[in-house]
């Protein structure tokens, strides 16, 4: 007999022909319990959990049951295991809890049932990334704002490669969760550890909407990256024709040659050229803040180059 395919199909009758439910698992290692879940069998799930079946069982890729609630969004099962004592904090292999597959899914309702359930709420993964990341990578935008209170974060974080939430969601194709982002005060022009600001994820997505937002939003086309490439050099590389095509046709417009002198010492400085941004001082160009209202010190300061501080500040 399948008492997986029982567990699944929610058929009691069968599963209680089973001698060993409680301890059966399959070659994934999952349990009975896992497979009532999989089929939305709350009958069976009961039934396994009133037999004594070890509700925080997880299987070779280090999931419990209440994984797959949080992942499909089965509401009252995950009600069921929280009430049978299931750990929401316990890690799968990525070192994702279901928090994180809530929020990717966008479900309030789990995410605040797993919060109550004293989920923890700022958990990394492997890849260094909070549940918020997980609802920006999701598409999630409607969550964003509730799940940022309740996970008490700032919009300004950053993850350990200096990723803002804006890279994040500049890796979608969702214009309006950018734009949300943005009117957050997030920088357009910030920085990761590879230099990189969330243009260069949008031009390797490939969005060619995504991308003009930024450009309507003053990203600067002449930042370098740490392998001296800009974005248009990295649409060059991964052949966004139509991304490129714009871009060469910003480049010729009143609008982009102002905004290049109105950041002639920030591109300096987010540039690391020390030689231009000595030249361009000693022209008196003035300290312009951008539209976000950084100016270059500001982003000497901010980047740690101290090199360029003293230029700046000795000028």
């Amino acid at each position: 007999m399948d008492f997986f395919q029982a567990a699944f199909d929610n058929d009691i009758k069968t599963l209680l022909k089973a001698e060993n439910l409680l301890e059966m698992k399959n070659i994934k290692g999952q349990t009975l319990l896992h497979f009532a879940i999989f089929g939305g069998s709350i009958e069976a799930a009961s039934f396994l959990i009133n037999q004594g079946i070890d509700v925080n069982a997880t299987d070779h890729s280090g999931e419990n049951a209440l994984f797959d609630c949080a992942r499909r969004s089965k509401l009252e099962l995950a009600k069921l295991l929280i009430l049978n004592n299931a750990n929401p904090n316990i890690a799968n292999r990525k070192d994702e809890l279901p928090i994180h597959l809530a929020a990717h899914r966008g479900d309030e309702q789990m995410v605040k049932l797993l919060i109550e359930a004293n989920s923890i709420l700022n958990k990394k993964t492997l890849d260094d990334r909070l549940p918020i990341h997980y609802a920006i990578l999701g598409g999630q935008l409607k969550i964003i704002p509730s799940l940022m209170k309740l996970l008490k974060i700032s919009y300004l974080i950053s993850d350990e490669y200096g990723n803002t939430l804006l890279h994040y969601a500049a890796r979608t194709t969702n214009v309006e969760m950018i734009s949300f982002l943005i009117s957050q005060g997030i920088d357009v022009n910030s920085l990761n550890d590879q230099l990189e600001s969330p243009l260069f994820s949008a031009v390797k997505t490939g969005s060619l909407d995504v991308v003009k937002l930024f450009i309507q939003e003053e990203a600067l086309l002449d930042i370098k990256n740490r392998r001296y490439e800009t974005p248009f050099d990295i649409a060059v590389i991964y052949e966004q024709d139509n991304i490129i095509k714009y871009l060469d046709d910003f480049k010729l417009t009143p609008k982009y040659e102002q905004l290049v002198y109105n950041n002639q010492l920030i591109l300096a400085v987010l540039n690391r050229d020390t030689a231009l941004l000595k030249e361009l001082l000693a022209k008196n160009i003035p300290l312009n803040k951008n539209k976000q209202g950084y100016d270059a010190l500001d982003y000497a300061k901010k980047y740690k180059f101290k090199l360029a501080v003293d230029i700046i500040n000795n000028k």
